[in-house]
């Protein structure tokens, strides 16, 4: 639509910058801290999240909110190891290791091992590889916030997927023959 103030994108990562402000920080736990209905809404949002993650593959700026959001609240979201939570963590891993919202942090870790991401040039190419569209015409420097923007990313990647490995021990309730097709799917595409 041609009248809309926001694109998908902006709206999303809208959203999620004002998740990730300071003043939201204590939420994810005041959330997990309030009971069920508080973790069962903080694990919807994270879904909701990934799902976004599918659909705004070509928006690399909203995936990197996205994934910011998820690598600091996945831990808190899923952390309640019953076997209603643990069949929504599994489906949310089998989203991340197998559908198409688990790209980015794996081009995150793909980009980030062939790069050092010491000089200028190493962060052309890494930023060339996670945001398609390589180095804008005309500019000549590589400034201090694109390298924090890139590092950040990766780490967010990187700490996703550490909460990720942590949380593979809850499997109650969820059938063995899932488990070991999303974990082998995990493996595959991030390790």
């Amino acid at each position: 639509d041609g009248d809309a103030f926001f694109t998908e994108a902006a709206l999303c990562r809208d959203i999620l910058e004002v998740l990730l402000s300071e003043e939201c920080r204590p939420w994810p736990l005041a959330a997990a801290a309030a009971g069920p209905g508080g973790a069962a809404a903080l694990r919807g949002l994270c879904v909701a999240a990934l799902e976004l993650a599918g659909e705004l593959r070509s928006h690399p700026s909203a995936l990197m909110k996205i994934f910011a959001f998820l690598s600091s609240s996945c831990a808190i979201a899923f952390q309640e190891d019953s076997d209603g939570a643990n069949a929504e963590l599994w489906l949310w891993l089998h989203m991340l290791s197998s559908g198409p919202c688990g790209t980015f942090p794996a081009d995150v870790l793909a980009a980030s091992r062939v790069c050092r991401m010491r000089t200028a040039e190493d962060l052309r190419a890494m930023h060339a590889a996670l945001r398609g569209d390589g180095w804008p015409e005309g500019r000549v420097c590589f400034g201090q916030s694109d390298c924090a923007r890139l590092r950040a990313a990766l780490c967010h990647a990187v700490a996703l997927l550490f909460h990720v490995v942590q949380l593979l021990g809850q499997q109650s309730g969820v059938p063995p023959r899932f488990v070991a097709a999303t974990t082998a799917a995990f493996r595959e595409r991030f390790l």
